[in-house]
């Protein structure tokens, strides 16, 4: 079976990051992941909080922190360095849910 990973960069996504994980949770009902990885680019609010908060609640769901923001959209991950899913995509926090 193909597996899907999910990859959601976030910086400073206080305001709208628990809606967002809800809403990812949502979409995986219909469309499973084989991960989802939230990756904060050096947040300076409770991004990393509420994502630790989190952290647990879905077994797919997984995190990574860097301490240096590097600007909208990075990653830190690609296609090529994934750990799982045959298919990946890359989402925006607000943008796509």
């Amino acid at each position: 079976m193909k597996e899907l990973s999910l990859i959601i960069p976030v910086y400073n996504a206080e305001p709208f990051l628990a809606g967002t994980i809800d809403r990812v949770r949502d979409f995986l009902r219909a469309f499973p992941a084989n991960e989802v990885i939230f990756v904060d680019d050096g947040s300076i609010d409770s991004t990393r909080v509420i994502l630790e908060e989190h952290h647990g609640t879905e077994p797919t769901y997984q995190y990574i922190s860097v301490s240096e923001n590097h600007g909208k959209g990075y990653d830190g991950y690609s296609p090529k360095n994934k750990k799982n899913g045959t298919y990946y995509r890359r989402l925006l926090c607000k943008g796509n849910f």
